[in-house]
């Protein structure tokens, strides 16, 4: 006999921040394998989303540390400059790096 038991979302979540970036896209495409043909023939919500959702989460706050705000950005250097001056700017700088 099969039982349904609660779904532990929590230890879920500490499993999958302790994945590597290619476990978490593989759990993650995994997930949402299950998910969207369940959305697709309208059956309702599937069980897996709030699975897909914690994938989801975790794969951006990985994102948003390994990228600091303005990184590589010409903005970060300029900010106030119209876009037009900071095309202008770049083309100095780069002539400039020529001589």
């Amino acid at each position: 006999m099969i039982r349904k038991s609660e779904f532990n979302l929590s230890a879920y979540a500490e499993q999958v921040s302790k994945m590597t970036d290619e476990e978490l896209s593989a759990e993650g495409q995994e997930m949402r394998k299950l998910v969207y043909p369940e959305r697709i023939s309208g059956t309702g919500p599937s069980s897996f989303e709030p699975r897909l959702e914690i994938c989801r989460q975790e794969w951006k706050r990985r994102r948003s540390q390994k990228r600091s705000p303005n990184s590589g950005s010409f903005n970060s250097f300029l900010p106030s400059l119209p876009r037009r001056n900071e095309l202008t700017i770049r083309l100095i700088l780069a002539l400039g790096e020529r001589r």
